[in-house]
């Protein structure tokens, strides 16, 4: 099996079910995007220095999530939760728009850049990040 990759993965649109056989450690970004049929995050990355990208999927929670070194999008997913980021900071961006998330109970505590979570169905902004350097979106909820 393949520990680290030096560059980028793009497993966007292939329509894979599975991220089985994705290396421990990836230093550029990993994108596996826009796949109808990927629902987990097992076997993701553990570490993504770059970008990680698991957008327009039908993910349900994000459970075993890898560390990611700039920006981290899961939007477009089945999420009702956060829980599983299992990161304090998101030395970029952070959008979790377009899903079905009820709280911020597990956001991470720093979003260095923009933190987009719009789209949701949150109620309230209880548990949201306590720094964030950008511009906070929270527009279409139930707030």
């Amino acid at each position: 099996m393949i520990r680290f990759i030096k560059k980028n993965i793009n497993l966007e649109s292939l329509n894979i079910k599975t991220l089985f056989g994705s290396p421990k450690e990836v230093y550029g970004d990993y994108n596996c995007s826009n796949n109808d049929y990927l629902e987990t995050l097992e076997y993701s990355p553990k570490i993504v220095n770059g970008n990680f990208n698991c957008g327009g999927n039908m993910i349900v929670t994000l459970k075993n999530s890898p560390i990611v070194g700039k920006n981290y999008s899961c939007y477009y997913n089945k999420l009702k939760s956060l829980k599983g980021i299992n990161q304090e900071r998101i030395n970029g961006d952070f959008d979790c728009s377009h899903n079905e998330i009820i709280d911020l109970k597990y956001s991470p505590k720093i979003i260095d850049g923009d933190f987009d979570c719009f789209r949701n169905e949150l109620e309230t902004l209880k548990g949201c990040p306590e720094e964030i350097g950008g511009d906070f979106n929270c527009d279409n909820n139930l707030l």
